[in-house]
């Protein structure tokens, strides 16, 4: 299989995933700008964060739901092709962050999008926010530092977005615990980058699960 075609494939896909959630994001931030310049949550002493969000104004809600759950897909075929990937690349060994924060990231999004569904537009900011920071590879080659830092705001916004949850949700919890997987990828990862640390899984058939160390 041609390794260079996928990664090619999957550079596209991502960038233009991340410049659709910047899209998102500032239509949504252009719509808090606008309510508060025209006095909607100011008058009323209401905070924005809190204020639902009215169809028919800036932007529509509809759409903004509709692009979250759509790209839940593109997101699937995305890791899919990350796999595949790490599979031609590592001989059929995947890094444990890789899973992990995919893993993580996709229970996420799909509780995120069916069933914890943004109701106000700091909702819609704050997943956008941790959303596009998913798709922020591509920038390592323009600086590391960009990179980092956008990981550090996304799972920020993760930690936020969950913290306005109700805890006795069972789709609230599942965004616990995928919050947690992805949170755990996001440490392999750096302790990969910075300390040589590599934790690698192995699954070379459906009845071998095997884990290797390296350092």
């Amino acid at each position: 299989m041609n390794l260079h075609y996928f990664k090619v494939k999957r550079y596209q896909l991502q960038q233009l995933e991340f410049l659709a959630y910047w899209v998102v994001l500032l239509l949504s931030l252009s719509a808090i700008s606008s309510q508060l310049n025209t006095g909607i949550v100011s008058k009323g002493k209401q905070d924005v964060e809190s204020r639902p969000y009215e169809a028919g104004k800036e932007f529509s809600l509809s759409y903004i739901i509709l692009f979250f759950r759509v790209s839940l897909l593109s997101r699937a075929f995305a890791y899919a092709i990350d796999f595949i990937i790490a599979g031609i690349r590592f001989d059929s060994f995947l890094p444990a962050w890789l899973v992990f924060h995919h893993f993580g990231v996709f229970i996420m999004h799909a509780t995120k999008a069916f069933y914890l569904t943004p109701r106000t537009l700091k909702d819609i900011a704050l997943f956008t926010v941790a959303s596009q920071s998913s798709h922020n590879t591509w920038t390592k080659s323009i600086s590391p530092t960009i990179y980092w830092g956008n990981v550090s705001i996304g799972i920020l916004a993760i930690w936020y977005i969950h913290s306005m949850h109700s805890t006795n949700n069972i789709a609230s919890q599942g965004f616990f615990y995928g919050g947690l997987f992805a949170s755990l990828g996001v440490i392999l990862l750096a302790l990969e980058k910075f300390s040589g640390f590599k934790l690698k899984l192995l699954s070379r058939s459906p009845n071998q699960f095997h884990v290797k160390k390296t350092q």
